[in-house]
């Protein structure tokens, strides 16, 4: 079915701001973005340095500004504890030991990263491979169906390719999941944290994080309740039968 999208420049202008996730992220660049956070560097200090690498990509002004933006989203406004917990947890390495703390950013910043990563996990829980049209229209639900949309889920699922998490197959449209092991305990710390800021849930138990199609390709081994109840931003709490996972509060 044709989607209908509202043509007006203004509200769609209002709603790519809220959006936000208008073009998509490499590994490399998000590293970057690290390195400009952990050695302290201002806005227009990382700048030239973020441009700089955008630029052996990107021949147009625009896009190496939309993707500037988004780092500068991530790494250079606001600062969050989750932020900073990613920044100290961050050394070299490869994708497979960065790749946490590149989802737990994205989600606890972009909503629609969320809604996308969130949608794809639910229909990875019933088939091998996972649809961008049957993501979208899931996406659609929740925001409505606008091109802004249509095209940040399609930015989404190219993120998520250049991350290797979804491998396109011989059908146009179909990717198949890669799963990661994630056995870092502040790594999960954090993306504990982003699914909590994410969902908007004030509490949610272990099990529900561990399982939420929000993260989708991530396995977690080796890392237990004790590991989040040391953390000095989460919080465990005895409900009913149960123990459930909050941020605490300032």
């Amino acid at each position: 079915m044709r989607k209908h999208w509202c043509r007006s420049s203004g509200l769609e202008r209002q709603m790519a701001e809220k959006v936000g996730f208008i073009t998509n992220v490499k590994p490399e660049w998000m590293d970057i973005g690290f390195q400009c956070k952990a050695a302290g560097k201002s806005k227009e200090e990382a700048k030239p340095v973020i441009e700089e690498a955008l630029s052996a990509t990107y021949k147009s002004k625009e896009n190496v500004l939309k993707t500037r933006r988004i780092l500068e989203t991530v790494f250079l406004e606001e600062p969050t504890w989750i932020l900073d917990s990613c920044v100290n947890n961050f050394t070299s390495g490869n994708l497979c030991q960065h790749l946490p703390m590149y989802w737990a950013l994205l989600t606890s910043t972009y909503p629609v990263f969320y809604d996308t990563c969130h949608a794809i996990g639910v229909l990875n829980n019933y088939r091998d491979t996972v649809s961008l049209l049957q993501a979208r229209e899931q996406v659609y639900e929740k925001w409505g169906a606008r091109n802004i949309i249509h095209q940040a889920v399609k930015k989404v699922f190219q993120t998520l390719k250049d991350f290797n998490v979804l491998e396109p197959t011989e059908h146009p449209g179909q990717f198949k999941v890669n799963r990661f092991t994630v056995d870092d305990p502040q790594n999960v710390i954090a993306l504990v944290g982003s699914v909590l800021t994410a969902s908007e849930n004030s509490y949610m138990t272990w099990e529900s994080v561990v399982s939420s199609p929000a993260l989708f390709p991530f396995r977690i081994e080796h890392v237990t309740q004790a590991d989040l109840a040391a953390s000095e931003h989460l919080l465990l709490e005895r409900m009913g039968d149960g123990v459930v996972i909050r941020i605490k509060s300032v």
